[in-house]
This record gives C-alpha cells, sequence and structure tokens, in this order.
C-alpha cells in the first residue's frame, strides 16, 4: 500500500525538517517542504514547520536558500485549518532571516 503524505502527523514532518537541517540536507528538506504542502490543507501546520523548513535551506547552497523566500509567503498566506492565519513566531522569522542571509 503507497504510504498517504496526510495520514502523517504534521509534528511528524517538523521532525523530519529538523533532521535534514542538523544534517544539511537543504535539498530533501525542500522536496519534502513541496509535498506535504500539496497536501496542506489536511494537515495543521505551524509556523514551527515553516520554520525548519527555511533554517534546512539556510544550510544549503545560496540558490537552496532563496527559495525560503516562498516559504515565508506561505506562511504568511497559510490558515491554521480556520479562516483566521497562522501565528508568525520569532523562530520563523528568525529562519527566514537566516535564509535570506545566506541567499
Amino acid at each position: 500500500e503507497k504510504e498517504r503524505p496526510e495520514a502523517v502527523d504534521a509534528w511528524m514532518y517538523t521532525e523530519l525538517l529538523r533532521s535534514f537541517r542538523k544534517r544539511g540536507r537543504a535539498d530533501e528538506a525542500y522536496c519534502l517542504y513541496q509535498r506535504v504542502k500539496r497536501v496542506r490543507p489536511a494537515l495543521r501546520l505551524t509556523s514551527h514547520f515553516y520554520a525548519e523548513a527555511m533554517l534546512a535551506l539556510s544550510k544549503g547552497s545560496r540558490e537552496e536558500a532563496a527559495k525560503a523566500r516562498g516559504i515565508w509567503e506561505d506562511l504568511l498566506r497559510a490558515t491554521n485549518g480556520e479562516e483566521k492565519p497562522a501565528i508568525l513566531s520569532k523562530y520563523a522569522l528568525t529562519g527566514f532571516l537566516c535564509a535570506m542571509a545566506t541567499a
């Protein structure tokens, strides 16, 4: 049976992004982010998820780090499963700034 991404908890994706960041695997982190983004309405992603994605990209090349801008924009547009916007965190802002400094 093929794994369904929505069957995995959003927290587990956040932890996987953290492991990619610690190992400097920006390319894998971005691929995972894109995969999760496609099923986002089924998941309740926190700003911590977006922060880990941007921090992982900051460990990659300049081109990879520049992709954090799109993640930041996704975070600004995101809702937490309701109509109100997701709560931004200092950690997410830090992730964005680190990636932009690398880019």
